[in-house]
């Protein structure tokens, strides 16, 4: 696929997700965001709420909530969310869900009332879980939705190892600071799902380049908002986040240069037209392999995509994917 007209990764800029699409897999990012083919979205065809479809809801009404409360007061780290603020949470996530409904994009009736009641305890989860986040940290938030690389905002410009300079865009869904120190800021950026494989980011701060946005969010609000301290953090927003709500760490020097290993590797690969299948073990229980099982092209990849992958595994072309093996593992 050389000489395709595939934007090389200094030309635009670029979003993170992009990047951990090639670095979870090379072939779903060639029909993706080189072929430019997509699922079906047909409302008679949705018989649950989409996790995309529930994530970006749940970041609207966030967004409005806390950008509503920042329009008045941002709330200090010693105040509580009252009665008053969840009746009125549960107010914007009717109306972000009421407008849902009406697209047909909440599927079955029976699985939108259990699924709709989930998101309320997840939602009202969530406020007991910032008053202890601000109490914490000595923090309140002081932006949300924090966008750049799109106008009139500068692209974040990052200057990799090689030289190579690379731009992303980006939104960051929360910052805080503390009251305390200002420039000691905390980077938000909320996920809907159980968030199990975030385990992994004391090992890996980038999870082989599937997990991004903790790094260019860190150093966008390093950048731009003149930080000298940032942790940057996955808030997770499920009905079941009982015992972890928050996995992410201090933006250093360490994790910065692991980040950019990775990023070089994964820039150089989408450049030279490398797009391996990375379909992952089989999974008997689901009948596919465990990477392509929420993937909207696993019934058009091959059939034997692991024998191949396994085939492959050696060829000169997939080397520069070694970079992006968790420090210590086998490449």
């Amino acid at each position: 696929l050389r000489g395709l007209p595939i934007g090389r990764a200094g030309a635009h800029p670029w979003s993170p997700t992009r990047l951990e699409r090639w670095a979870a897999c090379g072939m779903r990012y060639m029909f993706t965001d080189v072929f430019g083919l997509t699922d079906r979205n047909d409302p008679e065809r949705v018989l649950d709420l989409d996790p995309l479809d529930r994530g970006q809801a749940v970041h609207r009404i966030l967004e409005l909530f806390i950008g509503e409360a920042l329009g008045s007061e941002a709330p200090p780290p010693s105040r509580r969310w009252t009665d008053a603020d969840r009746d009125r949470l549960l107010e914007i996530a009717g109306e972000v869900l009421s407008d849902l409904e009406q697209r047909g994009r909440t599927g079955r009736e029976l699985n939108w009332e259990l699924t709709g009641t989930m998101l309320a305890e997840a939602l009202i989860a969530f406020l007991s879980q910032d008053d202890e986040h601000r109490a914490t940290t000595g923090s309140q938030p002081v932006s949300v939705e924090y966008r750049f690389g799109r106008e009139p905002v500068p692209p974040l410009v990052l200057t990799l190892p090689t030289g190579r300079t690379v731009a992303f865009s980006g939104s960051a869904d929360r910052i805080d600071a503390a009251v305390e120190d200002p420039r000691r800021v905390f980077v938000s950026d909320y996920k809907t799902g159980k968030g199990d494989k975030y385990r992994a980011l004391a090992a890996d701060p980038v999870l082989g380049g599937t997990s991004l946005q903790l790094g260019i969010y860190a150093e966008a609000a390093r950048q731009m908002s003149g930080a000298t301290s940032v942790t940057s953090q996955y808030w997770i927003v499920y009905h079941e986040a009982v015992h972890r709500k928050q996995y992410g760490y201090e933006w250093t020097t360490a994790r910065r240069e692991r980040f950019d290993e990775v990023v070089a590797a994964i820039v150089e690969g989408i450049d030279n037209g490398t797009f391996p299948a990375v379909p992952g073990e089989w999974s008997t229980f689901r009948n596919t392999h465990e990477n392509c099982t929420y993937c909207e092209f696993d019934r058009v990849c091959p059939r034997e995509r692991g024998e191949q992958a396994a085939a492959k595994a050696t060829a000169v072309e997939l080397r520069v994917r070694d970079a992006l093996a968790a420090p210590g593992s086998p490449s």
